[in-house]
């Protein structure tokens, strides 16, 4: 009986491993950016950015942000576009400069690559920097 209870409780554990194994092993290819995180320096003040979902594809503002964030800047937004900033034919991230200050530009550029860069001061946003995601060239 003793020896039954073992060989159950090894089979299952054994199952068990597998599984997380294979989760651990499945991870989703992302196009956003590279997987290889990039120590870089800290930027001399805090850049607030939002991160909106222009080409629809679904979960890229998710993945934006966290690559962003680990990059240094202080993404406190995102989500999908309003209609009117939507744009599924992008071929370029669009970056929307808020408050006349480019800080943090260059280190999207660094972590999203190609931007285009647009002046639009808008009062009523509370950050620095609106990012609109472009569809990416290979969909994930």
């Amino acid at each position: 009986m003793i020896g039954t209870d073992r060989g159950r409780t090894l089979v299952v554990g054994s199952g068990v491993l597998a599984l997380a194994v294979l989760l651990l092993v499945r991870q989703p290819e992302r196009a956003v950016v590279a997987q290889n995180p990039v120590t870089r320096p800290a930027l001399p003040r805090r850049v607030t950015v939002e991160v909106l979902n222009a080409g629809g594809v679904a979960g890229y503002a998710r993945d934006a942000t966290l690559a962003l964030r680990d990059g240094g800047l202080d993404v406190v937004f995102f989500g999908n576009a309003p209609p009117r900033l939507r744009d599924t034919t992008l071929v370029r991230h669009r970056v929307l400069v808020r408050r006349g200050d480019t800080l943090g530009v260059g280190r999207i550029r660094e972590i999203l690559g190609e931007i285009t860069v647009v002046e639009e001061p808008d009062a009523t946003r509370l950050v620095d920097l609106t990012v609109l995601l472009a569809r990416p060239a290979k969909e994930p």
